[in-house]
Parts: structure tokens; C-alpha cells; sequence
């Protein structure tokens, strides 16, 4: 595996120049160099470096005026790195100078007319080898020579062969091996200059002469006229569910999963040729784990594995062969639901108990204050204070009592429906679900984690020695390639926990169980959140589009769309109503109990006060009529 810093997944262009000797400075700058120039110097917001690469053996250098302009135009644009090549022949000896994160331009001199096939191979395969930790990449070759050249088709297959796309080749036949200077005849000649590319999906060598405002690197991938591509699909319930027959051959196959490939298939115009079940290739039956999948797409036997996937290591070099990300996910600890009893006091019962406290104790200093009567208590205030019924002969009372008897009675008029309103707040939850917190939880509750043995490593391959819990876990952790029967095992035997995705599980659940029944949950002991995506065959050509496709999927929303079971959306419309299927999965019927009891509340509380103004106010006019009536007689 190659160091981090080897690994990156941005653009870069890569050229070679072969050239013949024109030893001599000429000013003279043709039609086509200028367009080029101009080409290099707007580009720089796709391409990021240029690495030359200069064959000495050949005995020749970078004098050539037009390659002296070219390297002058490219250093003041781009970040440029030079390599000497003695003997380009064993393509790993030069791999470490992948190293960069950027853009890259290979340069290779070498003379056009001395039959070197083999060392152009070999010089290609380097270039190939140099750009494998890049997610995109462009060859330009360039030759000078005196005459043209038609065997530029053996080397264009053969970039092909080894998954080279924007490979051209432009050959400049108006200057001859031996001049010293370039006539001025050639300078609008456009002629002397022919682009050479291979269409490997019309299998079609295409020559054309220079014309002002060609497309240097002609976009192929935009139709690939039904080439086929050779597509692995995984049994990856919900997002694919796939049948097979006795050979391992596909019968049916459905999912999102399998929408978004065939999605991409259209926009990009090839062909889904759908391989037999992985677990038959010698890859994964010599290693069933992330590395054995990684070899295979290595081996060119899968161009594409449509199916989602996380990091399974935390190698930089995976990143080699991962699409642009679908979506973010979360690994967390599927449990069964357990009831327990559990009583919840409000803290506001709590405060109007603290303050009982406090209201009884002003009151019974001040009867000591007032030297009150031995039969006024604190069991009187408490009793008085909660509106319970007392009989008290007011007459044999002093005015500081009934004093006191007013001010009781006016307190306990607000305090009281205060307190009982916040004892109807006490719940006793006699459905209560245990929560899973933390790992420690996790692990007290004596349930086996179950995991993907694809995830198996990921998850606790690097667990603290120290932390207890965790270790405990993974010693009782138990891996399977059918990580989707987990949760009918959990609802069924209530001995195990599935370690899944959130969004998964949230699928599942939707699909199997009733709204409101709820048998499983996700628990917020959660160990890892990470992207998901498509992972192609490292250094595939089809990366670049393939990534523009997926990210304009994910503009019209194919992450609310991936978790709606509704076949009727179509991926390429905008419905702004989907986004409420978050809240739709999370929603939970509250009983009305809590709004009908404050409801009575406030209307006993202005009863109550409306009430005692009414009484304060009759006996008031009543006390003035009897004065009244005194007079009278």
C-alpha cells in the first residue's frame, strides 16, 4: 500500500513529447502553438502540476524552441516537477513520484523517427503508474519529426489496453530531423500539425489536421455508444436485493443500488454487463475481507461494484477506488425494545415542595411572634396553605390572627393550584424503554454485536486496551456476511444487538413493522459515521464522469428519494414534499393528556379567582346594606 501522501483525487493532464533534433532558437511561433499556449494558460482551474520526464539515453534535450515556449508557458501556470529517466522499463522504481495530491504533465523527449516501440510502451506504463493515485487524468503526446508517422495506433491501443482515456497525440511532420531553423512557410501551415486519438467504444483510430479552435481533448466519455462495462452487484438488503440461480448468475435484481447504476448506465450510454455472484471469484474465496474485494477490482475483472460501501480500512490508498460520496451514515447499535416501570417527578414539584417548606416557616415564626394560641400549629398553616377545610371560630380570634387567616387564605388561593397542577405532571411510565447510552451500557446489558465481516476490522480493529467496555464488545462480537438477518434474530431471540447503519435500519423498520409498533431501536451507542459510495476499478477513466452524474443526482435529491419507498419518483425530478419523509420515520403519536389537564387548571385558577373577588365584593355591599338598614331604624 502506498503511503498517505501517494494518494489524492484531483485532475491532472499528462503529457509526453518525443522530438527529433532541432537544435537552433527560431522566434518564429506557429498557428498551433499559440492555440496550445492559450489552451495551457485557461486551464488552470483543472489542472493543478506538470511533471517533465526527459529520457537521456536518446541524447536529446529540451532546446527546441517550440518545447522551450511550451515548459515556459507551463512553469508559470502550473506547480512543475522535471524526472530524469535513464531506462523507463520498470514502472515502480518511478511510482513514489505519484506522491502529490494534483494535476500532472509528463513530458518524455525521445526521437520520433528511430523505431523505439517497446521504450514508448514501457514509457507509457510509467506515465499509467504515475497517475494511478489521481481520480482523473489526461495524456498529450507530442513528436516532431520531418515526415508523418501512421504507427501511432500501437501505441494509442495500447493506453487503452491499460485504462488510458484522454490519451492524443499530436504530431508536428513540417520540420525536418536535420534543419536548423523552421521555415517560415510551416508557421500557418495547419497541416504540419495532425491529432491522433483512439474511440475505444467505436473502436475507431481518428486522425485530424489542425484547425483553429479544436478541442484538444475530445470529451468520448459523454457517449460510450453501449460499450459494456463489467458491473458487480452484492444481496445488500435494503439498498439491493439480488437473486441467483445454481451457476451464481442473476436472476432478478432491485434496489436503489441498482437504479442509480442503471441511472448512470443512461446519462453515460453503456452497456450493464452483470457479473456472476463475487463470492465465486478467486479473489475473495482466497480473502473474503475489504483487501480480497480491493484485489479484485485490481484485476480488471469488475469495472464497477454497485453497491454502497463505506471506508473498510484507513488506508489512504483506498480512496484509489471510491466514487464521489452518495451519502453519510452512521454505525450504531440495533437493540430490542425492553419495557421497564419508572415513576418521573417534575422539577417543579420539587421547587413547590421547597417552598412549602419555606412558606410554613414564615408563618410559624410568626405566630410565635404574635404569641398565637397553642392549637395554632404548623399542621393548621400546612392545612390552610393546600385549601383543606378547617373550623375556626373567627370570634375568639385577635385582628392579628384573622389578619393572618386573610393572608393564608390569599396565598394558598394561588399556591395551592399551583402544587396540585404540578402533581398531575408525575408519570408512571409503566412502558418505559431502557436506553443504551454509551458502550458501557452496551456491554452491561449482556447482548452479543453482531457485525459485517466486511466491517469487522473497521470497527474494532484499533479498540484502546483501556477501554474495557469495547474490548469486552469485540471479544463477544460475532461477524456474518448477512448482516440483513440480524434484526429478525434480534426480534425473535432478544439476545443480540446488529451493528448496521442508521439509515438502513430505518428502512427496515419502515418496511417490516407497522406504524407505532415498535419491536427494535437504534440505540445511541453509535461507533463510526462515515461516506458511502460506488467503488470502480482503480484507475478507470469512467471515474470523472461518473462522479459528475452521481453528484447531479445528489442535487435532486437522491438521498430523500433513497430512503422512500416509492418506485413512482423518478431520480431526475424535484419533488420538495419528499424532505418531510425524515419527520414522517421519526414521528411518535403524544398522548393529550398533559394540554387537558392545564387546560383545566387555568380554568379552575380563574374560577377560583373570579370567585373570591365575587365574594370579597358581596360581602363588601353586604356589610354596607346592613349599615344602611341600621340607620333606617
Amino acid at each position: 500500500m502506498k503511503t498517505p501522501w501517494q494518494c489524492g483525487s484531483i485532475e491532472h493532464v499528462v503529457i509526453v513529447m518525443c522530438i527529433g533534433k532541432l537544435g537552433a532558437f527560431n522566434p518564429l511561433e506557429p498557428v498551433w502553438l499559440k492555440d496550445l499556449l492559450h489552451y495551457i494558460e485557461h486551464n488552470d482551474d483543472e489542472y493543478h502540476q506538470v511533471i517533465f520526464i526527459a529520457s537521456e539515453h536518446t541524447g536529446t534535450s529540451f532546446e527546441n524552441y517550440w518545447i522551450q515556449r511550451i515548459q515556459q508557458t507551463i512553469m508559470a501556470t502550473y506547480p512543475t516537477i522535471r524526472l530524469n529517466v535513464e531506462r523507463p522499463s520498470d514502472a515502480d522504481e518511478w511510482s513514489y513520484h505519484g506522491i502529490d495530491a494534483t494535476s500532472t504533465l509528463l513530458i518524455s523527449v525521445d526521437d520520433a523517427e528511430v523505431p523505439r516501440l517497446d521504450i514508448s510502451k514501457q514509457t507509457i506504463s510509467v506515465m499509467k503508474k504515475l497517475s494511478l493515485n489521481k481520480k482523473r487524468a489526461k495524456y498529450l503526446i507530442i513528436f516532431l519529426s520531418s515526415e508523418r508517422t501512421q504507427n501511432f495506433s500501437i501505441l494509442l491501443r495500447y493506453g487503452w489496453k491499460i485504462q488510458m482515456m484522454d490519451l492524443v497525440i499530436l504530431e508536428i511532420v513540417s520540420s525536418r530531423r536535420e534543419m536548423i531553423t523552421i521555415s517560415e512557410s510551416s508557421i500557418d501551415d495547419h497541416s504540419s500539425l495532425v491529432i491522433h486519438y483512439f474511440n475505444p467504444f467505436l473502436n475507431l483510430m481518428v486522425r485530424k489536421p489542425y484547425e483553429p479552435g479544436i478541442e484538444w481533448f475530445p470529451n468520448l466519455m459523454s457517449n460510450m455508444h453501449g460499450y459494456p462495462l463489467k458491473i458487480g452487484i452484492r444481496h445488500q438488503p435494503p439498498f439491493s436485493e439480488v437473486t441467483w440461480d445454481e451457476k451464481a448468475n442473476c436472476v432478478s435484481m432491485s434496489g436503489w443500488d441498482i437504479t442509480v447504476i442503471q441511472e448512470v448506465a443512461a446519462k453515460m450510454n453503456f452497456t450493464l454487463q452483470i457479473l456472476p455472484q463475487l463470492t465465486n471469484f478467486s479473489e475473495i474465496i482466497e480473502d473474503n475481507s475489504s483487501y480480497g474485494l480491493f484485489n479484485l477490482l485490481s484485476s480488471g475483472k469488475v469495472d464497477i461494484l454497485a453497491s454502497v460501501n463505506p471506508h473498510y480500512t484507513e488506508d489512504m490508498e483506498e480512496n484509489l477506488y471510491r466514487s464521489e460520496m452518495i451519502f453519510r451514515d452512521q454505525l450504531c447499535a440495533v437493540i430490542p425494545v425492553k419495557n421497564t416501570t419508572r415513576i418521573l417527578f417534575p422539577t417543579e414539584i420539587i421547587e413547590a415542595f421547597i417552598s412549602t417548606i419555606g412558606i410554613l416557616s414564615i408563618f410559624w415564626v410568626s405566630t410565635l411572634l404574635f404569641k398565637f394560641r397553642r392549637s395554632w400549629s404548623v399542621f393548621d398553616i400546612f392545612r390552610m396553605l393546600f385549601g383543606i377545610p378547617k373550623h375556626i371560630n373567627h370570634s375568639s380570634l385577635k385582628l392579628a390572627q384573622r389578619l393572618m387567616i386573610k393572608i393564608i387564605l390569599i396565598v394558598s388561593l394561588f399556591y395551592c393550584v399551583r402544587i396540585y397542577a404540578c402533581l398531575t405532571e408525575i408519570i408512571i411510565d409503566v412502558d418505559h424503554e431502557v436506553e443504551i447510552e454509551n458502550f458501557d451500557d452496551l456491554d452491561r446489558s449482556g447482548l452479543i454485536p453482531v457485525v459485517s465481516a466486511y466491517l469487522l476490522n473497521r470497527t474494532f480493529g484499533n479498540v484502546d486496551e483501556n477501554d474495557r467496555a469495547l474490548i469486552n464488545l469485540k471479544n463477544k462480537a460475532v461477524a456474518t456476511t448477512a448482516i440483513w438477518d440480524c434484526p429478525s434474530h434480534a426480534d425473535r431471540f432478544k439476545n443480540v444487538t446488529c451493528l448496521m447503519t442508521r439509515n438502513a435500519v430505518q428502512i427496515l423498520m419502515k418496511s417490516t413493522y407497522q406504524p407505532g409498533e415498535r419491536i427494535l431501536k437504534i440505540s445511541k451507542a453509535c461507533f463510526w459515521s462515515d461516506s458511502y459510495s460506488f467503488l470502480v476499478r482503480s484507475g478507470s477513466p469512467i471515474r470523472k464522469r461518473m462522479d459528475y452524474i452521481i453528484n447531479l443526482l445528489s442535487e435532486v435529491g437522491l438521498k430523500i428519494m433513497w430512503f422512500r419507498n416509492d418506485t413512482r419518483i423518478k431520480l431526475w425530478e424535484i419533488d420538495r414534499e419528499d424532505e418531510l419523509i425524515w419527520d414522517e420515520m421519526k414521528y411518535h403519536p403524544t398522548s393529550p393528556l398533559r394540554e387537558q389537564l392545564t387546560i383545566v387548571a387555568l380554568f379552575g385558577f380563574t374560577t377560583a379567582t373570579i370567585t373570591f373577588i365575587g365574594e370579597l365584593l358581596w360581602y363588601h355591599w353586604l356589610k354596607k346594606w346592613k349599615k344602611t338598614i341600621k340607620l333606617f331604624r
